[in-house]
């Protein structure tokens, strides 16, 4: 913690505030700021599900080109500008809903996969200055947005959700400048760079491959990919278990901030029980809070227990979050960290988005709100039943080359 002010700490707190902050004000009132304008429980699960395709089609391509071709800050830099005009095409469109799909879409292109290239980011120049500290600096991230949740709501009660986008639009310029002055990190998997090693660069193909033939890493995505059915689930539709209750938007910026705010300390707790025993354990304890947001949810139907879950559910989001980084960094080739964090996010945060907010929105309409907490429970279960063998996995040490 000594070294927490180094200006590289100081400078990733800024950009994951930025980005966590931007996150709230676009797409964590997306739901309702649809449903405000009339769009049903299915059509809102489809445009969380045309984010997440988005970003499963992309992330990966992402992740090769920070890897080999630009550097995460400056692709970081790149499209965050995109996203600030690509922002307002939504209330532009917003009464026709083709169209509106479209617009989100569009800036899901250019947004949605940017929490995965500051990880990245941090993660490789961490390599080159071990006092740079993931865990805190997100941790910082939470504890801003926590409160920053917490005001937005009120402001967006008070003065409509037309403050959503000027917000946005800030904040995003913001971010922008915020990374100007932290140092960026050569592609690793660059032909230059390779070349001065005395390696190669892999191809697309190859990079598929060696990735593919990683034992452990494949097992973790399969089991990852139903704990984020069953967490995104829950959390795109929690202004449906807030309306149930008779709240809206002040009482759903109070969930947010509760839910932000565990974040800080889950993350720091679960990051020291990684190094000290097994990140395998970690994920255990993660699965753990997961259950226990879906026992609340389920089972103490009030403001209170919406608290309770709201609290264990930041734990299991941030978590897994603290988890898949450690789990990839130490799994797979450093050559490769960039690709292995981007396709592997794709193929659990992203499509496990995609199932869960489609299916959760689908369910909600046909059987109701309760049906789809069962169904959590169930790819909840499936989850650890998947996760079990890589209690018994050996340590897999690896090259770029296998």
């Amino acid at each position: 913690m000594k070294n927490i002010l180094r200006k590289e700490n100081i400078g990733f707190i800024a950009v994951q505030s930025l980005y966590q902050i931007s996150f709230c004000v676009y797409s964590a009132f997306l739901v309702m700021y649809l449903q405000m304008n009339g769009f049903t429980n299915e059509q809102c699960g489809l445009a969380i599900t045309l984010q997440y395709l988005t970003c499963l089609i992309l992330q990966p391509l992402y992740g090769y080109i920070t890897d080999t071709y630009l550097s995460c800050k400056r692709f970081l830099m790149l499209a965050t500008a995109i996203t600030i005009p690509a922002a307002f095409l939504l209330p532009m469109t917003v009464r026709i809903v083709p169209l509106a799909m479209l617009s989100i879409v569009i800036y899901a292109c250019f947004y949605n996969s940017n929490e995965t290239i500051i990880a990245a980011w941090v993660l490789l120049l961490r390599d080159q200055k071990p006092y740079i500290n993931y865990e805190v600096t997100r941790g910082f991230a939470s504890f801003f947005y926590a409160f920053f949740a917490l005001g937005f709501g009120v402001l967006l009660q008070r003065f409509g959700t037309k403050v959503m986008f000027i917000s946005y639009a800030l904040l995003a310029s913001a971010l922008f400048l915020a990374c100007i002055p932290i140092p960026e990190v050569a592609c690793q998997n660059s032909k230059k760079l390779s070349r001065f090693a005395g390696g190669q660069s892999l191809s697309t193909l190859q990079v598929a491959k060696t990735l593919a033939s990683n034992k452990p890493y494949m097992l973790f995505l399969a089991s990852a990919l139903c704990y984020q059915i069953g967490l995104k689930a829950t959390k795109t539709f929690i202004s449906n278990y807030v309306a149930v209750l008779g709240g809206a938007e002040q009482e759903l910026g109070v969930l947010f901030f509760f839910s932000a705010l565990i974040e800080f300390p889950a993350l720091y707790l679960i990051g020291r029980m990684t190094r000290r025993y097994k990140v395998e354990y970690s994920y255990l304890m993660i699965q753990f809070a997961l259950i226990c947001n879906l026992l609340f949810l389920k089972f103490m139907p009030s403001m209170v227990g919406m608290t309770f879950a709201m609290i264990f559910s930041g734990v299991a989001y941030i978590g897994f979050l603290g988890v898949f980084m450690d789990f990839v960094k130490l799994k797979t080739p450093r050559q490769l960290n960039s690709s292995a964090i981007s396709l592997g996010m794709a193929l659990t945060n992203a499509l496990g988005a995609i199932l869960g907010a489609y299916f959760g929105g689908l369910i909600i309409d046909l059987w109701g709100l309760d049906f789809m907490t069962i169904s959590c429970f169930i790819t909840t279960a499936l989850a650890f039943i998947l996760f079990l063998p890589l209690l018994l996995c050996k340590d897999h040490t690896p090259t770029a080359t296998q």
